[in-house]
Order: structure tokens, then sequence, then C-alpha cells
């Protein structure tokens, strides 16, 4: 074992040896250890510098402490780091001599001194703060912010940070701080990132050709052969239900709200009762101009996907052709096939229409039933629910939809 000054630091050290008082500047030395052969031991080798950030743990002191001390490292060169030092462990010892040299001359056998070890020292005191306050002061969501910031906007001294690993950023966010997390992210060029979530908005925005979708019953999957457009549209539409369609194995799109409130009602009047969570089955609403985006995602994962829409007056262009191509054993689109039907709200109206009549022509000069259902798609939805949903007759391609995807 060797323990000796390293030479590119002598300026450094002669000039710790000339100031005033005793200070012995061992920051600045280095051990080595060396075989008789004189071959160097080998330490760990790190050849990834990483950061790992947990929100699960964000407030566990000894994770606090190691990112703070991580965040040091990659913001202060070595010759910085040793500087800092020497300088904290002398401002400390002068604090001894200043403020405790009149209560150890009442002591006799002992004295009183100031922790400095490796477990005592700068990198151990140092805290990050906003404002001037620390950063474990502040909430938690507001923590998993600061510190995503703090290292990806780090000047990446010696090589830089390589790798950051986020650990569920979305835990304690707020919607809107989401979102900027997100933006974020996704400017960042230098570090790579590998987040895991739970969170649809996340996986999307970061582009879904990237994604390793990893779901229960061994599903998984990537999507990198998603088409461009796909995964663009998925970056820039309004908030989707992008991550619980991939980790579902069956799934049932419909096209709007009026649609998805009384699915489940159909769902238990044609199985006998059973709900579609049950039959492991996940009902998602989205737009009209999205299926072809999400039938696309079903090929890619193998995904069974029953879409269930309107039929807007041409069942034969809107419901078939449109979708040659992307109907297969696993996925199919279902609608009426009465072009008079082009709705949702005219066919259950004329398959229920004397329960329709019965709740929404009373009190009503201007609107007919039906006018007021077109007009007021999720409130007569739920009013049917409500009110009569055991009396309802389901349409008959909504009961083709449900059995097919069951099977």
């Amino acid at each position: 074992m060797v323990i000796e000054p390293m030479h590119d630091y002598g300026d450094a050290i002669q000039a710790v040896l000339a100031g005033p008082g005793r200070n012995f500047p061992f920051e600045y030395y280095t051990v080595r250890f060396q075989t008789f052969a004189r071959n160097p031991y080998t330490s760990f080798n790190r050849p990834v510098r990483h950061l790992l950030l947990d929100s699960s743990r964000i407030d566990n002191e000894y994770a606090a402490r190691e990112y703070t001390r991580s965040a040091y490292h990659f913001n202060a060169t070595v010759e910085t780091r040793y500087q800092l030092e020497n300088s904290y462990r002398m401002g400390k010892q002068e604090f001894k001599n200043r403020e405790l040299t009149a209560l150890n001359q009442d002591l006799a056998g002992f004295q009183f001194d100031v922790r400095s070890s490796v477990r005592s020292n700068l990198e151990s005191d140092l805290v990050i703060t906003e404002g001037g306050i620390a950063l474990e002061h502040r909430g938690k969501g507001r923590q998993c912010f600061i510190k995503t910031q703090f290292a990806l906007n780090t000047r990446r001294a010696q090589a830089g940070l390589d790798v950051m690993l986020l650990e569920e950023p979305e835990n304690h966010l707020s919607h809107t701080w989401m979102k900027r997390l997100v933006d974020q992210l996704s400017q960042n060029q230098d570090t790579q990132l590998f987040v895991a979530t739970h969170s649809s908005h996340i996986c999307s925005r970061l582009d879904l050709r990237k994604a390793l979708l990893l779901g229960t019953d061994q599903r998984s999957g990537m999507l990198k052969d998603l088409s461009e457009g796909t995964a663009e549209f998925f970056m820039k539409a309004p908030d989707n239900n992008v991550l619980e369609f991939a980790l579902s194995s069956k799934v049932i799109l419909v096209e709007g709200d009026a649609e998805f409130i009384l699915l489940e009602a159909f769902y238990k009047k044609v199985t006998g009762g059973r709900r579609a969570h049950e039959d492991h089955i996940h009902v998602i609403a989205i737009g009209g101009t999205s299926f072809k985006r999400y039938l696309e995602l079903a090929g890619l994962l193998g995904t069974k996907v029953a879409v269930v829409r309107d039929n807007d007056g041409n069942y034969e262009g809107n419901c078939v052709e449109n979708y040659a191509g992307l109907v297969n054993d696993h996925a199919m689109v279902f609608a009426d096939q009465d072009n008079t039907r082009k709705t949702f709200e005219i066919g259950l109206y004329h398959d229920n229409q004397a329960i329709c009549d019965e709740l929404f022509a009373p009190g009503r000069k201007s609107l007919t039933p039906l006018e007021y259902m077109l007009g007021n798609k999720a409130e007569a939805a739920f009013e049917l629910l409500d009110k009569k949903e055991d009396e309802l007759v389901v349409p008959g391609y909504i009961v083709e939809a449900i059995e097919w995807v069951r099977m």
C-alpha cells in the first residue's frame, strides 16, 4: 500500500502548506495498492455514470443524501472537491479553536471536538436548496421535479451523466407538473433515460416507439415498428388510455361517452350478470378518428379488440372498407348495418322506443325524445342507466361485439 501526494496537485499542496496554522492536506493524497510484481489492484470500475431517481423513496434520508452526493460529483471537478473538502475541514478546526476552547479548559481527561471523518464531511453535510429552502423540506412532488431538473441540467463534469433512471416520476405530481416534467424529459439530448411508468401520458408523449410494455399474463412487447404517424398522433392527441389499452388482453373500444356509460349494463345483460373486468375485458372510450391508431397497436401486441362505432349513414364505406387491412382474427369492427340507424342514439331509441318516450317526452314541447337524446347524449344515457337499466334492449351489433370479444 502506497500513500503519496498526487503530482498533478503539487501547486495546490504547496499553497495549503504555506498557509497559516497546521493544515496537512491529506485530501490531495492518493492510496494505491500494488502486487509484489508492482501491478495495480483495480478498483471497481463504473463504465456508465448513472443516477437513479426513485420517487417512492424520495423522502428517504439516505436516498436524498446519495442523490446530493452524486449531483455534487457531477457538478464539481475532482480538484474543486479537494479544495472544498480541505477548506471545510479547516473551518471545523477553526470553530473548535474559537468556540470550544473555553468549554474544554474546564474538562479533565477528555475534550469536545467536531467530527471530521468520511461520515461527517462536506459531502455528507451538503444539501440542495431552492429559494433558500432545503430540498428535503419541499413536497414530494416538488422534490422529484427539482431532482430531475437538477440532474439533467448538470454541467456534466468528469465526462458527464450517461444514464438517468426514473422510477414512476408521475408519483406525487399534479397533472400540470407532470406535463412540465414530460416536456423537460423530451428535450433532453445528452443523457439516456430509462423511465418506468404507469402513466399513459408519459408513455405516449415520450414516443411509443421507444416503449417496452410489460403486462400481466406474461404479456409484453416493443412498439418500435409502430408507424411514425401513429406515434406522433399519440404524442399530440389529447390525454388517452393508450397504456391501459396496451396492457389489456381484451378490449372493447367505443366511440363516445354515451356508449361507455351504458356498456357495462349491456355487458351484464348479455352475459347473465357478469362484469367486463371479470372476463379480463377493458372498455375504453375514444374519439371515432382514433380507431385505426389503436388497431395498429393491437396488431403489434396481439390484443383482441372489438371496435363499436356508428355507421354514420354508410356502413359499407365507414365500417368495412375504412378498416381494410386492420381487421383480422383478433380485431373486428361492429356497427349497425342499417344506414338509417346512423348513430348509437338512433338505434337505441328504436330498440327502446317506449322507454325513451316515457323518460324524455314529458315536459318538452319543441324537442322529440330522439332529438333530445341526440342533443344530450351523455345525460340521456345516464338517465337510462339510472332509471331503466334492467329494461333496456341491447342493440344487436353491441350484442355481437360482446359475444365475440369474450370467445
